[in-house]
C-alpha cells in the first residue's frame, strides 16, 4: 500500500536520476551542475547544511508542503488481481497412483479426491515432493489404505482418483485517493549551481507524467509552480523550490486461493442433508 512516504522516496529516486543521468560515477560522483549533491527527504539541519554549502555541495530535499492536500477518493473500490497465480507443482493420476512433480514454492495447495472425500496439503518452505506425497498418504490412509514411495502416492482400493494443485493471487483494493503538493528544495552555494540543478530536474519530472511506487501503482504527477529565494545569499545560500503535485492511491492487499475442492451437500427431498460430496 502506498504512503506519503513512498512518494518522496519515489521523487528522491527521480530527482537523483535526473542530478546523475550517467549514474554515480566518479570520487565524488559529480551532477550535471558539476558539483556533488546530497538528495533525501526530509528539512535539512543548518549545521549539516552550512558546511555543505561551504565546500560546494548541493542539497536537495524533497518535503510535504503542509496544508496543500486534498481527499480525491472518487469511487467505491473493487479488489482486482495484481499479481496471478503461481503454479510450479504437478500432480499426475495414473491407474491407483498419484505423482507429483515440478518444483516447491509457496503459496500452493495440493489435494487428492479419492471418492468422494478429497485430501488437502498446503505447501511449506520446507517441504519436498516426498514430504507432500507422504503427508497426503498420511490423510488418506486415515480411510482408505494408501502410501508413498518418493514422490508417487498408491492408493490399491480407490476406485476414483483425482489431484488438482492450486496457488493464490496477490489482490489489491484501492481505499484511498489523496492529492498532495510537495517541495523539491534546492540549497545551492551558488547562482550557476541552482540555474543547472534546477533546469535539470524541472525538466525531468515535467516529462514524467507518473511516479512508479513501491507497492507497483503509480501516482499523478503534475508541475504546481516554482519560487527563488535569495535573501540569504550573504550566507552562500541561493535557494529555489519546484512545487510538484503528486495524486496517489493507498491500497489493501490480500491472498486470493485457488479452490482445488469443491464441497457439494447432498439432501433430501425435505431438505436434510444426507451426504457432503467432494469434488
Amino acid at each position: 500500500m502506498a504512503d506519503q512516504s513512498d512518494v518522496e522516496n519515489a521523487l528522491v529516486t527521480a530527482v537523483t536520476t535526473a542530478l546523475y543521468p550517467n549514474g554515480l560515477v566518479g570520487s565524488p560522483p559529480l551532477t550535471v551542475a558539476g558539483c556533488p549533491a546530497r538528495i533525501g527527504r526530509g528539512w535539512p539541519a543548518a549545521t549539516a547544511l552550512d558546511p555543505d554549502l561551504a565546500a560546494g555541495i548541493l542539497n536537495v530535499s524533497v518535503y510535504p508542503r503542509p496544508g496543500m492536500e486534498r481527499n480525491t477518493t472518487r469511487v467505491l473500490a473493487r479488489w482486482e488481481e495484481a499479481v496471478a497465480p503461481v503454479v510450479t507443482l504437478t500432480a499426475v493420476v495414473a491407474g491407483h497412483t498419484v505423482t507429483l512433480g515440478g518444483t516447491i514454492s509457496t503459496p500452493q495447495n495440493i489435494a487428492v479426491t479419492v471418492g468422494r472425500k478429497a485430501y488437502a496439503h498446503a505447501v511449506s518452505g520446507g517441504d519436498t515432493l516426498a514430504s507432500i506425497a507422504t503427508a497426503l498418504a498420511a490423510l488418506i490412509n486415515a480411510d482408505t489404505p494408501a502410501s508413498a514411495a518418493g514422490p508417487v502416492i498408491t492408493i490399491p482400493n480407490a476406485f476414483v482418483i483425482t489431484a488438482a494443485v492450486g496457488g493464490a493471487a496477490t489482490m489489491v483494493k484501492e481505499m484511498k485517493r489523496a492529492e498532495k503538493v510537495f517541495q523539491i528544495i534546492f540549497w545551492c552555494p551558488t547562482p550557476a549551481i541552482r540555474d543547472a540543478a534546477v533546469a535539470a530536474v524541472d525538466a525531468a519530472l515535467c516529462q514524467q507524467f507518473f511516479l512508479q511506487l513501491a507497492d507497483g501503482s503509480a501516482a499523478r504527477l503534475r508541475y504546481q509552480g516554482t519560487s527563488s529565494n535569495d535573501a540569504p545569499e550573504k550566507e552562500n545560500l541561493y535557494r529555489r523550490d519546484l512545487l510538484y503535485c503528486v495524486e496517489y492511491a493507498t491500497f489493501a492487499t490480500e491472498q486470493a486461493y485457488q479452490a482445488v475442492v469443491v464441497e457439494t451437500n447432498l439432501e433430501d427431498q425435505a431438505g436434510d442433508i444426507i451426504e457432503t460430496v467432494d469434488i
